[in-house]
């Protein structure tokens, strides 16, 4: 593969100098200068050292691998780039502290690979060059405090066969280091532990000395759950934008929770939050066991389309926790003049609303236009419901639909 010189000067001027990246026009003839750098389960040796370019040559080179749509290059799997690992995840410096980044890429078997074609670091946000100095290495050096809930993001992405891996480390800097501080996630109150299916949840850690009452502001944190628990609990996991040019990625994608924070999803159960933070050279770890359950309101809602009725809007089958209320909805149309019954295979598990009309059992004769009945469900176990249309015009009349209630 060639590349032209002349290109690459003339993009020189569009490229921001930041530290730990290097303009094109640095790059005198051309020349890559290569850097060894230790990954966490190796030290360097002939053959098997990663190589690192430059960051901004590193991207620009790596776009040629893929140009004009050509395939990357296919390997087995014990040599094809997997996940990419970096340490420390999260890190508290003191001004003047400096901390190596280090790294760790597996191969898409799962062992250790020995070498990749380059690994960059970078700054998600060009104006952290004023709060640390990145090397071309991954060594890190604080220059200026970051502020509480203000954290500086370094990524790290590995190149090797036209595919990427990257992960990110999350840096706090404070003015001066605190001695003896340690780390907690505890729930703080009103928080608790139990949590509901589809709910976020934003932690609190706290690092401090508990003697001095000396605190780190507001740290921000990167947390991590076990893999088997994924189907429970989403949390933060970087979006980091993509070189350009690139045909085949494989980076890490954004889950729907901030740094500090999880979101439920639809499995109840117990699962483990973990913390792990690199504070001024110390490694310090907590982790918070929490329950999920089921919320303590539901809905259901038949409506018109066509010829039929249907479910539109909340569930068919509906999951509560014991002494949940679900709403009842009829969204059929004014027009039609209908009613509906909403019945129970157990009415005596369709206890009164406490916040409610008083009434309990088989909801009779609701109108159309979104008229709404609510019951209580207190005693676990599964029942089923189904919507009867009454009156009205034809072909309404008499169409059912149906489905469940699940307390527990």
């Amino acid at each position: 593969m060639s590349v032209d010189m002349r290109n690459i000067e003339r993009e020189a001027a569009m490229v921001p100098r930041i530290n730990g990246a290097t303009r094109w026009s640095d790059m005198k003839g051309g020349v890559v200068r290569r850097y060894r750098v230790r990954t966490r389960d190796s030290h360097p040796q002939r053959g098997s050292a990663l190589t690192l370019v430059m960051g901004t040559f590193a991207l620009g080179l790596a776009g040629c691998v893929g140009e004009q749509g050509a395939a990357p290059t296919l390997r087995p799997a014990d040599s094809a780039i997997g996940p990419l690992t970096v340490t420390p995840l999260n890190a508290i410096l003191a001004v003047n502290d400096t901390m190596q980044i280090h790294v760790s890429v597996q191969s898409l078997s799962g062992a250790a690979l020995s070498s990749v074609d380059s690994v960059v670091y970078q700054l998600a946000n060009v104006a952290d060059s004023l709060r640390i100095r990145l090397s071309r290495t991954g060594l890190v050096t604080a220059i200026a405090a970051s502020g509480p809930g203000s954290p500086v993001l370094v990524n790290v992405l590995a190149f090797k066969d036209g595919l990427v891996r990257a992960d990110q480390t999350v840096l706090q800097i404070t003015d001066t280091a605190i001695p003896g501080a340690t780390l907690s996630i505890q729930p703080i109150a009103p928080d608790s532990a139990k949590l509901t299916v589809f709910s976020n949840t934003m932690l609190t850690p706290v690092i401090e000395n508990t003697t001095t009452d000396e605190s780190v502001p507001g740290p921000t944190l990167r947390l991590e759950i076990r893999p088997g628990d994924m189907d429970k609990v989403g949390y933060y996991r970087p979006y980091i934008t993509p070189p350009p040019n690139i045909v085949s990625l494989n980076l890490i994608d954004g889950v729907g929770a901030p740094l500090n924070g999880i979101v439920t999803l639809s499995h109840t159960g117990t699962v483990w939050v973990y913390a792990n933070v690199l504070v001024y050279g110390t490694m310090l770890h907590d982790s918070v066991q929490y329950t999920i359950t089921n919320g303590y309101r539901g809905s259901v809602a038949v409506g018109d389309q066509g010829s039929l009725a249907l479910v539109l809007s909340g569930q068919m089958n509906v999951a509560v926790s014991p002494g949940g209320v679900v709403a009842f909805f009829n969204n059929m149309s004014l027009d039609l003049n209908t009613t509906v019954d909403f019945t129970f295979d157990v009415p005596g598990a369709a206890t009164a609303d406490p916040d409610g009309d008083g009434t309990s059992g088989n909801i009779l004769g609701l109108p159309g236009g979104g008229t709404g009945a609510t019951r209580q469900f207190l005693t676990p176990g599964t029942y089923q419901w189904t919507a009867t249309v009454r009156d009205g015009i034809a072909p309404y009349t008499g169409q059912t639909v149906g489905g469940t209630i699940v307390v527990q």
